[in-house]
């Protein structure tokens, strides 16, 4: 026998054991597959369950290849099969919802197989059973949250369009431009390209790769711009490349994944109790970078994105990409051993790029590879009688496409036949329409995402329209996002300026975008913002006298000389707008893993301004009352009231985070008393002053529970007689005039007075020691 024929008779042997252990109910027919035990998740097992109608690992998926298998080895058993797993399919279809498009996992992929059961069959009533399954679709398109190959939108595109080559009626073409429409709504439109969000409660960025990320995302972009000739959908697929390009790994020829397993297995095991002692007993360690090497994620998926994008393109950029993933795979497959053969993440998979690529460059060393993995596989494992290892927990057995032997008979059938299409890359070479979406529109909705403001003053200031000065061009080229190219330019064209006050107001204008896009280049680690979420204390809680407040990391003001907003507003600039300035405030702050901007008032930003220099409730009480030019204590209760509302909301907003004051309390004061005496050379008499004041607060609530109220008496008469000198020393005095008389006037209730002057006093001198701390 041939290869050829040896890789055909495997794949049929494959076919005949699906055939044999097929279940029926009456006409239908449906298979045990091996899922996680989700009821004893910590287990880590599996159970045997009955298949689902999906693609990826149901019946859909295993009708796929039976469907295939059946062009080249028909026989009455296999058509049985066929027509009991698809009428099976179908049931399972009506139970899906009306927003669910994924082509693995949804309504699009069943649809897909019952299209091409039609075809091998010539039989039209399974396209009429298609287009039921996808009616219900149709208008729901921005319900789509899946967005990714496996779940969603990336997924039912190509798809979607090779369907379209069947109905021509525009029905699925039009729910594909839909649901491009819709991915765009939904990009991460980042100054370094564009990424979609995922699952960021365990992963460290927006996913690369096929399956979840932005390869397979692009590879959907791509496959509108090949049938409807629109460089919008064109301008977008590359934004997804570019922003997996500046991650490429020289050294291993891959591309990280930014998955973090160790995060995920709390949440899988719904063990966020125990994630959260990690984290606050400081035991959770960060992402460390990691690789992976299958269509699912790394160099094989990607790999093949962009081997059709180069044969579309014919741009030299994804032909070099498509060399660098064809090395990365190949190094992975010489190091593995004993890996399985699915197609998912395993050697079936990753050996789908080497045929590809084979079949559209007439490069046939590349087959020679795959080749030789077929063949290997079939000595191992077919021809002795042994069980094909699969993408399962634990390798184990399963008969579907993505994770099993149908996969595995695909792969053979691909090593048997060039005319056997990739089930991991879905195309259109089909009839192309025309659209009217072009690229500028996309360009400048992303440009304006970041420099609006900037543009749109510039372009009034000077008249010229800033983005035609510009001059982009819708391909990406040399690999430099439209973001970096305004931001450069915005720079070189304000350097550029002649006039000093020119300069210094188109700087002003530049202010807040400039410090957004610098802000937004530093983001990472997206998974923080969950776990900061998991630790966060509740406000209920939080005593904010005792508690060291800190802005949040990636949160900072800016204060700009004019009002650009009232500038923008105004049709007619009178000749001295600028000569008065208009201050206006901003806040930039870090929301799920985007840097926004927002106005705030002039109290907001004082208060924001003093935590960055204060961090306990009672300093920066008494800065901001400075700053009001209001320091009567009476006055401090509602200030303090006012300021903690602030607070609330600052934390809640997750722009401040509190931490409790332990050390502070129980150690740096106490220190600074014990060594008051053998250091009162060292600090001034003000000092000495706070430091007395609060050794006063600290310890008059023990000496007032003692019993006897003689004794009590002499120690309030004691305090107070220092309170005065102390106060008299920082100038202060004549604050609690009112209340030293009343204390002087009061006999029995004397003790009641000198409370209600503690409270007064502690209002003011929440922590007196600062200043001798930090000179310590």
């Amino acid at each position: 026998m041939t290869n050829k024929e040896i890789f055909l008779d495997t794949a049929v042997r494959i076919g005949d054991r699906l055939v044999e252990n097929a279940i029926w109910e009456g006409d239908l027919c449906t298979w045990i597959t091996i899922e996680p035990d989700q009821e004893n998740r910590k287990s880590r097992k599996t159970k045997k369950v009955k298949a689902g109608g999906k693609v990826y690992q149901g019946t859909a998926g295993i009708t796929i290849f039976l469907t295939e298998l059946y062009k080249f080895s028909s026989s009455k058993r296999l058509l049985k099969t066929i027509k009991g797993a698809i009428k099976y399919t179908l049931n399972t279809a009506i139970e899906l919802p009306n927003n669910s498009f994924g082509f693995h996992s949804g309504r699009v992929g069943i649809a897909f197989a019952a299209v091409k059961v039609a075809n091998v069959l010539d039989d039209v009533f399974y396209l009429t059973e298609a287009i039921k399954i996808l009616e219900p679709l149709k208008g729901n398109e921005a319900l789509d949250h899946s967005i990714d190959v496996i779940g969603g939108a990336a997924g039912a595109i190509p798809a979607l369009l090779q369907m379209e080559n069947i109905f021509k009626d525009k029905f699925c073409l039009n729910m594909a431009i839909a649901l491009g429409e819709n991915l765009i709504s939904k990009a991460y439109m980042e100054p370094t390209g564009w990424s979609w969000s995922s699952d960021n409660k365990s992963s460290y960025r927006n996913l690369l790769g096929h399956a979840h990320g932005t390869a397979g995302i692009g590879h959907a972009f791509l496959e509108l711009y090949n049938t409807t000739d629109s460089n919008y959908f064109l301008y977008a697929a590359e934004q997804a490349f570019l922003y997996e390009r500046q991650f490429y790994d020289k050294k291993s020829y891959n591309w990280p994944d930014f998955r973090y397993s160790e995060l995920s297995e709390y949440i899988y095991n719904d063990e966020l109790e125990k994630l959260k002692k990690t984290i606050l007993d400081n035991a959770f360690s960060s992402y460390n970078k990691k690789l992976m090497n299958a269509w699912c994620h790394g160099a094989p998926g990607i790999g093949l994105s962009r081997i059709r994008t180069y044969k579309i393109l014919n741009d030299n950029i994804y032909f070099e990409e498509t060399e660098n993933a064809i090395r990365g795979t190949i190094n992975y497959l010489e190091e593995r051993i004993g890996a399985n053969y699915s197609l998912c993440h395993g050697i079936g998979g990753n050996c789908d790029l080497l045929i590809e690529v084979a079949n559209n460059l007439d490069n046939n060393s590349y087959y020679k590879i795959a080749e030789e993995y077929g063949l290997k596989g079939i000595k191992d494992y077919e021809n002795l009688n042994k069980k094909w290892p699969c993408g399962t927990m634990g390798f184990v057995s399963d008969p579907s496409l993505m994770l099993g032997e149908a996969g595995i008979g695909y792969f053979y059938l691909r090593l048997f036949s060039k005319k056997v299409p990739s089930v991991l890359l879905i195309t259109n070479n089909g009839n192309k329409v025309s659209d009217i979406r072009e690229s500028k529109m996309l360009q400048s909705k992303y440009v304006n995402n970041y420099f609006e403001k900037t543009i749109s003053v510039a372009s009034k200031l000077f008249l010229f329209d800033f983005l035609e000065f510009q001059k982009l061009d819708f391909k990406i080229g040399d690999g430099i996002s439209d973001i970096t190219k305004t931001y450069y330019s915005i720079n070189d064209f304000i350097n550029s300026l002649t006039n000093s006050q020119d300069k210094i107001i188109l700087e002003d204008a530049f202010k807040v975008e400039k410090r957004k896009y610098e802000l937004t280049i530093g983001l990472s680690c997206y998974y923080q913002e969950f776990t900061n979420e998991l630790v966060k204390e509740n406000i209920e809680n939080i005593n904010w006298q005792n508690s060291i407040i800190k802005l949040a990391p990636d949160v900072e003001i800016i204060e700009t000389s004019w009002n650009w907003d009232e500038f923008l507003n105004k049709d007619v600039i009178e000749n001295n707008y600028f000569k008065s300035k208009n201050e206006k405030y901003f806040l930039l702050h870090r929301t799920k893993n985007k840097i926004i901007s927002r106005s705030i008032s002039p109290f907001i930003f004082s208060l924001i301004n003093l935590i960055r220099s204060e961090n306990k409730l009672g300093k920066i009480t008494q800065n901001v009352a400075k700053l009001l030019d209001d320091e009567n204590p009476s006055n401090y209760n509602k200030l303090e009231e006012t300021i903690v509302k602030q607070l609330i909301e600052l934390f809640k907003a997750n722009l401040v985070t509190i931490e409790k004051d332990i050390s502070y309390e129980d150690f740096i004061i106490n220190t600074a008393i014990d060594n008051l005496s053998s250091n009162t050379e060292q600090i001034s008499n003000y000092e000495k002053a706070q430091i007395g004041i609060y050794q006063i607060l600290r310890t008059s609530k023990k000496h007032l529970s003692n019993e006897d109220s003689l004794y009590r008496l002499y120690q309030i008469d004691s305090y107070m007689n220092n309170l005065i000198i102390y106060l008299e020393e920082l100038n202060m005095l004549h604050y609690y005039t009112n209340m030293i008389e009343l204390y002087k006037a009061a006999n029995e209730n004397r003790e009641q007075v000198f409370l209600e002057f503690l409270v007064l006093i502690s209002k003011t001198f929440k922590n007196p020691l600062d200043s001798y701390i930090i000179n310590q």
